[in-house]
């Protein structure tokens, strides 16, 4: 819980990362939409019936759903790699 508060920005990456894993937080698809958002996603704008719950995102893109943009629900390690 320490490296959440590191001051490098990698290693609290890398922290919230693995809590996520751990918590194995849900996430849902609404609709026709292709994307599936976090819960406190700040881009839903009301539920768009039907909503589809994913234990995991992992699960959510099996089923062909992508991120949404704004809550980027995934966070992958890859986004530490300097290009």
């Amino acid at each position: 819980m320490l490296a959440r508060e590191d001051e490098h920005p990698q290693v609290r990456l890398i922290a919230e990362n693995r809590l996520a894993e751990l918590k194995n937080r849900r996430v849902y698809g609404c609709g026709a939409s292709t994307l599936y958002h976090r819960d406190s996603c700040p881009a839903r704008h009301g539920a768009i019936l039907p909503i589809t719950w994913f234990d995991y995102w992992g699960d959510a893109e099996a089923a062909g759903r992508v991120p949404c943009p704004q809550c980027k629900p995934q966070r992958l390690f890859s986004d530490l790699i300097v290009r």
